[in-house]
């Protein structure tokens, strides 16, 4: 009886063991091909302006017009980030203000009056609040 009881704990808890590993090897950490889809200049702007819109509600065409600014910007900061290596810091900080001037003209005249109120005081309040680090 001891033997049998001995038995049935030793598979018991082997299974437990077996159930553990296997449910770490499905939580995988992204592929590079997946890390570099969501790095796309499409895919933040996306996102981007999934944020605008939470903050203004694009309205008709907008969507795509803030869309293709955001895509052009991303497009942009990209191939200017590849020559950081070749150009001065300082030129690349104002090259890169220059690219988000470019874009807030950008969306200034495709959202209304309204809409652009309400995007400065989204910034405004994102800038006042602490970015989440997890």
């Amino acid at each position: 009886m001891k033997k049998l009881f001995f038995v049935s704990a030793v598979l018991l808890s082997s299974f437990g063991m077996t159930n553990a590993q296997s449910a770490k090897a499905t939580t995988t950490q992204p592929t590079r091909t997946e890390i570099a889809a969501e790095k796309a200049p499409e895919a933040r702007a996306k996102q981007l302006v999934a944020k605008i819109n939470n903050a203004v509600q694009l309205q008709g065409d907008q969507w795509g017009k803030v869309n293709n600014i955001c895509v052009d910007f991303f497009t942009k900061h990209d191939a200017l980030k590849s020559q950081k290596g070749t150009i001065d810091n300082k030129v690349f900080e104002t090259k890169v203000e220059e690219l988000k001037s470019a874009r807030e003209k950008a969306l200034a005249a495709v959202l209304t009056p309204e809409q652009n109120k309400k995007l400065e005081a989204a910034k405004a309040a994102d800038k006042a609040t602490p970015p989440n680090k997890n």
